[in-house]
C-alpha cells in the first residue's frame, strides 16, 4: 500500500515528499503465527495537537515512527495523535484498553466489539465506533473465515481516565 506525503519546495509550490518510504510499518498482532494476517498499519503519526508545517519535522518525526514502530501498547504518540489501519484474521484481539480517543471506521468485515460490561455489538463495513479509553475486545466474525479492516483515529487522553474512585490506564491481557 504506497503512501504520498505532499509538502512544499523551496518556491512554495507543493510537491511529493520522498522523506518517507512509501511503503508503511506493520506492527503485526499475532507475531508467532506467521500466517495470520492481523497487523495494524501506521498511516500517520504526530506528537503535538497542532502541526508545524513550516518545515517537515513532523514528517521526520513520522518517518521515524514509520520505521520503528511506536512504544509496545501504544497506537498513537503520548502526546499527540495517530491515523492507521488494523487489520483482523480470524480470532479475536486480547482484551485492552489504550488512553486515547479512538474514532473508527469499519472498512471490511464484520466484528463482534465487546466491552468489559459484557455489552456487545456486530459492527460491518461502514459502521463507527466512538471508544474513550473503554475495556474491549474485537473478534473478526466475518463470513468464510474473512478478513476485517478498519480505520481509526487515535487522539491520546489526559491520563489516568478517572472515573469514580478508580483509575484507568492502559491495559493489555494476552491469554
Amino acid at each position: 500500500m504506497p503512501q504520498y506525503i505532499t509538502t512544499h519546495n523551496s518556491s512554495g509550490q507543493a510537491i511529493f515528499s520522498t522523506t518517507v518510504p512509501e511503503e508503511p510499518h506493520r506492527i503485526s498482532m499475532r507475531p508467532n503465527d506467521p500466517s495470520d494476517p492481523s497487523d495494524l498499519t501506521i498511516l500517520y503519526t504526530s506528537h503535538a495537537f497542532k502541526a508545524d508545517l513550516s518545515g517537515e519535522s513532523d514528517i521526520q518525526q513520522y518517518s521515524h515512527d514509520r520505521t520503528n514502530g511506536l512504544p509496545p501498547g501504544q497506537i498513537c504518540p503520548t502526546n499527540g495523535w495517530g491515523v492507521n489501519i488494523v487489520t483482523l484474521g480470524p480470532g479475536k484481539s486480547p482484551n485492552h484498553r489504550t488512553m486515547t480517543l479512538d474514532v473508527v471506521y469499519i472498512l471490511e468485515g464484520e466484528i463482534e466489539l465487546t466491552l468489559d460490561s459484557g455489552e456487545q455489538r456486530i459492527v460491518r463495513k461502514g459502521d463507527s465506533i466512538v471508544q474513550r479509553g473503554t475495556m474491549h475486545q474485537w473478534r473478526n466474525v466475518t463470513p468464510d473465515n474473512g478478513v476485517a479492516r478498519l480505520l481509526g483515529v487515535a487522539v491520546a487522553s489526559e491520563e489516568p481516565v478517572k472515573v469514580g474512585e478508580k483509575e484507568l490506564g492502559t491495559e493489555w491481557h494476552f491469554e
